[in-house]
């Protein structure tokens, strides 16, 4: 496996670098999982480049890079202080398919969960923005480096895979779309069940660039310290840390792509997971 000390001094973005630096072949097909490519609003294609980890069996997909608008309108519902909408420009990237699991967590940190019965492709939660960084640190220990938690535009970005809807599904969801409080629905619809907890990665439809669970099961850590306006802010220590997506406890209005909360990097609700990012160091 490619290392540091071997990596050229610019690293392009092509299948044939990430076969070399992930073990795969670059003219394999997709995992059984990815769906087709269709065009979506804004020209975009769901991608179909997939590599896996050897060591994790993390999967990535390859995003492009593009503009959008990220945030809400001023009449979407649910819509909070916080979403003022701004363009944002995004280079390529490759983000993972899913939340981290429970079984990846174990294999990279060596530590069980406390529930030993959990199943492996549950996604790991209870997890602090710290841990989520280790996590990362690891990563990068076993190779290639690159790894890392997205940034909240990149989050936001692949969470719409190019719709401007407050959902990737559309203008709505469903319980069988998304794991959300369901008693809780969106724009006074018919009340559903509160869930009992976060369901196996890959259980629900992906959105159009093939990356799962995005909104709720999980609520999931970025890199980036949260701030009211969404700007940049100072990474201070102890400044709160940006969370996405939403979770299983959500009610559906917090499960948008725009939705977004901060909260202390030492903040482990029960609920608090991640997905990884990865992207050639040159290319930072």
């Amino acid at each position: 496996m490619s290392r540091a000390s071997s990596l050229p001094p610019r690293v392009s973005f092509s299948a044939a670098l990430l076969a070399a630096l992930f073990g795969a072949c670059a003219g394999s097909p997709p995992p059984a999982s990815a769906p087709a490519a269709p065009v979506v609003p804004g020209g975009f294609l769901a991608l179909p480049e997939r590599f896996a980890h050897p060591a994790t069996g993390i999967v990535l997909v390859r995003l492009p890079a593009g503009r959008y608008r990220r945030g809400s309108p001023t009449d979407e519902v649910g819509r909070d202080t916080d979403e003022a909408q701004r363009e944002v420009e995004v280079g390529e990237f490759w983000l993972g398919e899913t939340e981290v699991t429970v079984g990846q967590w174990e294999l990279v940190m060596g530590a069980d969960f406390d529930a030993p019965t959990l199943d492996p492709a549950l996604p790991a939660s209870n997890l602090t923005w710290y841990q989520a960084e280790e996590f990362v640190a690891r990563l990068n220990e076993l190779g290639p480096p690159g790894w890392r938690l997205p940034s909240e535009d990149e989050w936001e970005y692949a969470c719409r895979a190019g719709t401007t809807t407050p959902f990737a599904f559309g203008e709505d969801i469903r319980p069988e779309q998304v794991r959300y409080d369901a008693y809780y629905p969106y724009r006074g619809g018919a009340r559903g069940e509160h869930p009992s907890g976060p369901k196996p990665v890959r259980s629900l439809p992906p959105n159009a660039w093939g990356l799962f669970e995005l909104h709720g099961n999980v609520i999931e850590w970025c890199a980036d310290v949260y701030t009211a306006a969404g700007l940049p802010g100072e990474p201070s220590e102890g400044a709160p840390r940006v969370l996405r997506g939403g979770a299983y406890v959500s009610s559906a209005d917090q499960v948008r792509s725009a939705w977004r909360e901060g909260y202390p990097p030492k903040s482990d609700g029960r609920e608090y997971g991640f997905r990884v990012a990865w992207s050639p160091p040159s290319a930072r």
